[in-house]
């Protein structure tokens, strides 16, 4: 990332496909692994799981990221900015991993259910100087009736576009299945989609 600074460029999440096993407890001593899995179009694509102290695999994930340049604010392609090998040849964390929502099969968020609204302050704020990603998963999570207490297994999640300080955030759902068991979230900025998500829940 220092590299990418110096010479004016960034790197922002895109889209992520993630799958939850078990969450460590506090104490517990996990292993985080972390690797590329090469581009695609415009987007660069990198794996991560975790471990357990016996080995086991307690969550993992595929997820694309852009690479931007800072001033215009406008992706460029990765293959120009990254190694062109940047690519590790082993299986993804969970073999039906797929990044990417199309919004045919999403619906419009006009007619989801409102479940909250705030406003970005200055703690969502990353280096990049908008929402940082981790607070869309946050938001996302929201959906679920009885969360925290009830987790998602899955969430898959695209952002759509950048959220920066000051704007309305509003979060609305809508339920897929008659069990209460997948859900649609959708992440309005100022009115207009910043990021859409489907998120499953244990059977």
């Amino acid at each position: 990332k220092r590299q990418l600074h110096a010479h004016g460029f960034t790197w922002m999440l895109s889209r992520i496909d993630l799958k939850v096993g078990t969450l460590p407890r506090q104490g517990e001593e996990v292993l985080v692994r972390t690797w590329p899995a090469g581009n695609r179009r415009l987007f660069a694509q990198r794996c991560i799981e975790l471990i357990d102290a016996g080995g086991m695999r307690q969550a993992g994930a595929l997820y694309d990221y852009i690479i931007v340049d800072i001033e215009k604010r406008m992706p460029v392609r990765p293959e120009h900015h990254l190694p062109q090998n940047l690519r590790l040849d082993r299986p993804l964390p969970y073999p039906d991993l797929e990044t990417g929502i199309p919004p045919s099969d999403f619906g419009d968020p006009a007619g989801f259910e409102p479940v909250m609204t705030l406003t970005a302050g200055g703690r969502h704020i990353d280096h990049n100087g908008h929402v940082n990603n981790a607070h869309f998963f946050n938001w996302a999570c929201e959906v679920i009736p009885g969360y925290p207490e009830i987790q998602p297994c899955r969430i898959r999640l695209d952002v759509v576009h950048e959220i920066r300080r000051g704007q309305t955030i509003e979060i609305r759902r809508a339920c897929i299945d008659h069990e209460g068991r997948r859900w649609r979230a959708a992440i309005l900025a100022d009115g207009m989609l910043a990021a859409r998500a489907l998120l499953e829940l244990n059977e």
